[in-house]
């Protein structure tokens, strides 16, 4: 008995330690999750201000801690944001891919703008320009819709920066123009004034001279431009001057952006030269030739560095040279403007937009040939219906006149039942009458009550009539049809109620009923008395009252109508 109990209370220790283990782990693994959720919110709020300190928190989260795909797409989508924001320029769109296709599907519009926006950065960093302007479009129509003024001249200003890339200055100038009306709208002056510059190269090199200078010269009179700014805007006038022929202003206007710390463009250099050259400073112009040849890396700047020497060359009357760099920058140009037309972006956006409105197109056309195919059918089927309802209809008006000749016989069979079914219960009555009255008399006559009725009256039962007696109390208690037939009529007599019992057997919870409950339930619901159902069931009395005090509990743990119709019965 001891050794039982030691193993039972073993089990019962291991497996309350296992419980508290899950626990345990459960807490542990919520606490994590919990803890990065706290550090994304804190880089997300730290990322305009403090991107550097948005990185470094990020670097502290570790990946196991990312639970769900929301957690580890915002990580993506952070960590993209703190790498371009600290100037790292990512090429890999693994981690930029992970935001972009979680949150097309699953987020707000301000993640969809941002985790597009910068995914368009990625395939721009990577050369891919043709996705980059397709997603920075779509970032651009979100933050139209959000009046995200940040975002919209973000995605402006890189559109402007493709379509510059590929000589389409049309475009680059009209995006130009609306990221620096978005940025005011931000009040963001300094990236305003950054793509005003900008529009006002784009109007130079589709020669509009003169919105140009106007442009710039509005911007030079704009209030506390920086110093980088500063250097910008002196070199597109020096290169407006340039092109103008006022070569001593140019010079003065070159002079002044590198002053203000501007690094001199590839273009602005070779002009820079020549302008030397012009002014009489043929070392001058040498030196920024050699310059501009160690920086010569692509076709484009191999193209700007033979046009500067074929200038210099022309000037200092070098014909035979000059002629040769003239047609080695004009070999040069034909390759690269085959190229652009191959790559071009204005071309690429056209067929992209043509493609998808062709697809678009499609889908309509296959959807409205479903819809009118759907239609069809349906048109059918409710012919069909409508068809077989009127078949039914006049089959139905014949059953009815059918029915209404059973229906008077019907009435007829009921009444005549109604008379079986009140002689049938009075019989069943007497019956049970009977047995209650027999089985007490037997208890009256039984053990302590012979005694005293001898006693009293001084008459003796006879041995015989006693066994006789119990003999047919005995087939009485084995008569199974005895309880059958009691448990048949309460059914007729109201409302099928031990079938009811029958049918919902789980009204004592997850023990279901067994034949020995329906039995002791049939003959208390008739009313025997406690004594009379042990004799005829062969139970305690106190077992019976046990399982009728259990019934009715469970009863009444019950809220539905037949349980409250059997606790009354039971009461």
């Amino acid at each position: 008995m001891n050794t039982g109990k030691t193993v039972s209370l073993v089990i019962i220790e291991q497996l309350c330690m296992r419980n508290v283990l899950y626990c345990l782990l459960s807490l542990l693994i919520l606490s994590c999750q919990r803890e990065a959720v706290i550090i994304l919110d804190r880089a997300e709020e730290n990322m305009s201000a403090h991107p550097d300190s948005s990185l470094a928190l990020l670097n502290t989260i570790d990946k196991g801690q990312l639970a769900s795909r929301r957690m580890q797409a915002r990580y993506a989508l952070l960590r993209t944001m703190s790498l371009d924001k600290n100037y790292i320029d990512v090429t890999d769109d693994s981690l930029a891919r992970v935001a972009y296709n979680y949150f097309q599907r699953h987020s707000s519009m301000d993640y969809k703008m941002k985790s597009a926006y910068y995914l368009g950065v990625v395939k721009q960093n990577a050369d891919s320009l043709i996705d980059a302007a397709i997603l920075f479009k779509e970032a651009e129509t979100l933050a139209e819709k959000l009046q995200d003024y940040h975002f919209l001249g973000l995605s402006r200003q890189h559109l402007s920066g493709i379509f510059a890339s590929n000589y389409d200055h049309a475009e680059a100038l009209n995006y130009a123009l609306k990221a620096e009306k978005a940025f005011s709208k931000a009040g963001e002056n300094l990236s305003a004034r950054y793509a005003g510059i900008e529009a006002a190269k784009h109007y130079r090199l589709l020669d509009d001279y003169l919105r140009a200078e106007s442009k710039l010269d509005s911007l030079l009179l704009s209030p506390s431009p920086s110093e980088i700014q500063l250097g910008y805007l002196f070199s597109q006038k020096g290169e407006l001057s340039f092109i103008a022929k006022r070569f001593d202003m140019a010079n003065d206007y070159l002079l002044k952006a590198q002053e203000h710390g501007y690094s001199l463009p590839k273009a602005i250099l070779g002009d820079y030269a020549v302008t030397e050259e012009w002014l009489g400073h043929p070392d001058k112009a040498d030196s920024l030739l050699r310059i501009l040849q160690s920086k010569t890396y692509t076709q484009i700047d191999s193209i700007t560095f033979f046009n500067t020497l074929h200038n210099l060359l022309f000037l200092r009357q070098d014909f035979n040279n000059a002629y040769e760099a003239m047609i080695t920058a004009t070999k040069l140009q034909d390759k690269t403007v085959i190229t652009l037309l191959e790559r071009s972006i204005t071309h690429s956006f056209k067929s992209y937009y043509e493609n998808h409105f062709k697809i678009e197109k499609e889908k309509a056309t296959s959807r409205l040939f479903i819809i009118l195919l759907i239609s069809v059918i349906s048109i059918s089927l409710l012919a069909y219906f409508f068809s077989q309802i009127r078949k039914k209809n006049r089959q139905l008006m014949i059953d009815m006149s059918l029915i209404d000749d059973i229906k008077v016989e019907l009435c007829s069979l009921q009444d005549h039942n109604k008379g079986l079914n009140t002689v049938i219960h009075s019989m069943m009555e007497n019956r049970i009458d009977s047995m209650q009255h027999l089985a007490e008399t037997y208890f009256q006559w039984s053990d302590e009550m012979v005694s005293q009725r001898e006693n009293k009256e001084g008459k003796i039962l006879k041995e015989d009539a006693i066994a006789q007696f119990r003999q047919q109390i005995q087939q009485l208690r084995n008569d199974k049809q005895f309880i059958a037939d009691i448990e048949n009529a309460l059914n007729n007599s109201h409302d099928d109620v031990i079938k009811r019992l029958r049918n919902n057997n789980t009204l004592l919870g997850s023990h279901a009923l067994k034949e020995i409950d329906f039995n002791l339930l049939v003959l208390l619901f008739s009313g025997f008395s406690i004594k009379s159902i042990s004799f005829l069931m062969n139970m305690t009395e106190q077992s019976i009252r046990t399982r009728k005090t259990r019934y009715k509990k469970k009863f009444q743990e019950k809220d539905d109508a037949d349980s409250q119709l059997f606790t009354q019965w039971l009461s």
